[in-house]
């Protein structure tokens, strides 16, 4: 008998197999796992209308017994290929896959993962760049000269940043302020 059967969550299964018992689903996974069964032939002996390549995925999750810190909600282990299984099972390692680190299925939170991107994790890295790199508060600028405004605006039109990003006065309402403009400024 396969061993990970016992921590299946039934409930955890695709819409393809819902419509099959807990038993019927049970047997699918011995046909596959252990009887070595491909996936068109559980297809056509259970009736299934999916295609081969989808089938796997609707396969149900095994329950870790684990909390996810984000959401609160358990946490699952998908199951094994049929490639996967059998080279854990040859090296005695199938216990090791279900205590793996693993991923919720709510929220995709992954466990001691620098590359997890669920929503919590990836607002948290954006939070910690802006935290290091953002230590100042932004200060508005007021007070510049005509002549400083538009070296800054040289500047910034250089660096193809546009005006919509700052407070930078447009070219029409430097013209108008010409009139101030003295000879000795240039």
């Amino acid at each position: 008998m396969i061993k990970f059967l016992r921590n299946i969550d039934y409930s955890t299964k695709g819409d393809v197999l819902s419509g099959f018992t807990d038993e019927v689903v049970k047997n699918i996974l011995i046909d596959y796992y252990q009887n070595n069964l491909k996936l068109n032939e559980i297809i056509k002996k259970y009736s299934i209308h999916t295609i081969a390549s989808n089938l796997r995925k609707e396969f149900p999750k095994v329950s870790t017994s684990f909390i996810c810190e984000i959401c609160g909600e358990e946490k699952y282990i998908q199951l094994p290929t049929k490639r996967d299984y059998d080279k854990l099972v040859n090296n005695d390692q199938l216990d090791n896959y279900f205590v793996q680190d693993n991923r919720c299925f709510s929220c995709g939170h992954k466990n001691n993962d620098d590359d997890c991107s669920c929503d919590y994790c990836s607002k948290e890295k954006r939070r910690k760049i802006q935290d290091t790199y953002f230590l100042e508060e932004i200060r508005y600028i007021s007070g510049f000269g005509l002549r400083e405004q538009l070296y800054l605006s040289t500047i910034l039109q250089g660096f193809n940043i546009s005006e919509d990003e700052f407070d930078i006065p447009s070219f029409s309402e430097i013209k108008n302020q010409k009139s101030k403009i003295t000879t000795n400024v240039f």
